[in-house]
């Protein structure tokens, strides 16, 4: 992740609107709320290799 990324300049709020759009996708496709938690802690750890700034 941290190669991938690398000079694109992503910042915290950049990374928590994704966040908010993936809940609002799943929320509206119907997805368990256990299941979309799941799918998020998937991403937690990327967080730190993904925010440049």
């Amino acid at each position: 992740m941290k190669t991938a990324h690398q000079g694109m300049g992503v910042r915290t709020s950049h990374f928590n609107a994704l966040v908010d759009v993936l809940q609002q996708s799943m929320d509206a496709k119907k997805i368990p709320f256990p299941v979309q938690n799941r799918m998020l802690a998937l991403l937690a750890p990327m967080h730190r290799d993904i925010i440049t700034k």
